[in-house]
């Protein structure tokens, strides 16, 4: 239950941070990075994109996920207003020897989908426009949501889980073009910032998140020259930048959302088994929910995404929940 109550939270608290340190119109323009596509047609760039994910109570850490997805970028038409990029997954694996309930779920799901290429336009900036084929993608990703209702009943049983709720929260979540796109780090991601403009240097902002403060710190720097370091390339005018967001949220609102997340997804019967009330009471006593966001992105001088990571450090309830993102390219063909 702890488990599905910290997943939600964090998919609810998951948002841009970064946008409130961006280069305002004002300053010069020697200052700022713009952060550009600049695609040509038949490019080609692989990434693999991994994610880990363990909770922490006091001494022991339990990992429930880690798997590693590879995935190929490319570009399909250039115009003067847009690209169509196509994306083909390639591999897909779990990287525990003793693989979580999780893990082998998301497995179940790589084996039964269709994997139907992601067609989407972004536009002469890389700025994501629109997904192409939403209708197939749709219709695949509803095998996704039924595969994971069906195999939780089927482990669990309809004593503990509400196949219909699942499905329902879900649908709710991922069952629109804009849903999919943020839940999605290669699209929300790898794609998220093109169009706007990064302030060299060390820049501080507040921002919020759910209506809570959060503050913000960002660094972004650029590469004056080619350089190679343990088979890294860097070409002079790669650039990148670091940002650090934390948000504290009072406990009995964490709880609250988090139960009402829970709620939606439980079988009567389980539901009989949660006492609302005395949860609520207990939040009275808890530390604040603290969430803290890293997150650095990393470009090639001709707008490529180079790498994208993220560590959510979330403490709650005397628990620390670590999940981490990595997307990293493997190789490229640049027209």
């Amino acid at each position: 239950m702890n488990n599905l109550k910290t997943t939600f939270l964090t998919l609810c608290l998951s948002i841009a941070f970064v946008i409130p340190c961006l280069a305002q119109n004002t300053e010069k323009a020697d200052s700022i990075i713009n952060v550009i596509a600049y695609f040509s047609k038949n490019d080609t760039v692989s990434y693999k994109e991994t994610i880990f994910k363990c909770k922490i109570t006091g001494n022991d850490t339990i990992v429930q996920s880690a798997v590693e997805q590879e995935y190929m970028l490319i570009v399909r038409d250039s115009t003067a207003t847009e690209y169509t990029i196509e994306c083909k997954d390639i591999d897909f694996h779990v990287l525990t020897d003793i693989p979580s309930y999780q893990d082998l779920l998301t497995r179940t799901i790589w084996e039964k989908t269709n994997h139907i290429p992601l067609i989407f336009k972004v536009d002469s900036l890389g700025t994501f426009k629109s997904i192409t084929n939403w209708d197939e993608v749709r219709k695949d990703l509803n095998t996704c949501i039924n595969t994971i209702a069906e195999t939780m009943v089927a482990d669990f049983g309809d004593k503990i889980f509400n196949a219909e709720g699942i499905k329902n929260m879900l649908h709710s979540t991922f069952d629109s073009e804009e849903a999919y796109v943020n839940a999605s780090p290669m699209l929300s991601k790898l794609f998220g910032m093109y169009g706007y403009s990064l302030t060299l240097g060390k820049t501080k902002a507040k921002g919020e998140t759910m209506g809570y403060p959060t503050d913000i710190t960002c660094f972004t720097t650029i590469n004056k020259e080619d350089s190679k370091e343990d088979e890294e390339v860097a070409y002079a005018g790669d650039y990148s930048l670091v940002s650090v967001s934390k948000t504290v949220i009072p406990a009995t609102d964490a709880m609250k959302l988090g139960i009402g997340n829970v709620k939606q997804t439980l079988s009567e019967d389980a539901l009989k088994n949660i006492d609302e009330q005395k949860i609520m009471e207990q939040a009275k006593n808890m530390k604040d929910l603290s969430r803290t966001d890293t997150e650095v992105y990393s470009y090639f001088f001709n707008g490529w995404p180079k790498h994208y990571g993220e560590e959510i450090i979330v403490e709650f309830n005397d628990q620390q929940t670590i999940t981490s993102t990595e997307i990293e390219w493997s190789n490229y063909h640049w027209q």
